[in-house]
């Protein structure tokens, strides 16, 4: 059974993960754009974020982080020929759990703050299919092996 802390930093990289497609900003603009605070925060309440339409807390959050307001979800225009972003967020979550167990908040930023989010994100590499452990081995390396 997973934790609450998992759950939490999981819902976080849904979040990133919904608000990257959106936009099409690189996940390490958005992070930036983000900061550890804000993360914090919807780490935090991430209980009463998940039980809110998810087209709104993202719509929220792009406004907040002074970004037009993206497309709902049902409108993205390639969401059918991309694997769904919450199987990208699940990728994350899992070497982030690896790599940062001890501090969720900052894992989830340093994580999309690297090199590997625009890898994954392009489906038609290798490395999007990879393990686990060869991701958390190339993430810790800060390159690929």
């Amino acid at each position: 059974m997973r934790s609450k802390d998992y759950d939490r930093m999981f819902y976080l990289c849904w979040l990133l993960e919904r608000l990257h497609r959106s936009t099409n900003l690189p996940h390490i603009e958005l992070i930036k754009k983000i900061g550890e605070d804000k993360l914090h925060h919807y780490y935090t309440y991430a209980d009463a974020y998940h039980s809110e339409n998810p087209d709104k807390v993202v719509g929220e959050l792009a406004e907040e982080i002074g970004l037009p307001t993206p497309s709902l979800f049902h409108e993205l225009p390639e969401e059918r020929k991309n694997p769904p972003f919450s199987k990208m967020a699940k990728s994350a979550a899992r070497v982030i759990n690896d790599v940062h167990s001890d501090n969720y908040v900052n894992g989830v930023y340093s994580y999309y703050a690297s090199f590997l989010p625009p890898i994954l994100a392009d489906t038609k590499n290798n490395l999007y299919w990879s393990s686990k452990e060869y991701l958390v081995a190339c993430y810790k390396e800060g390159a690929i092996l």
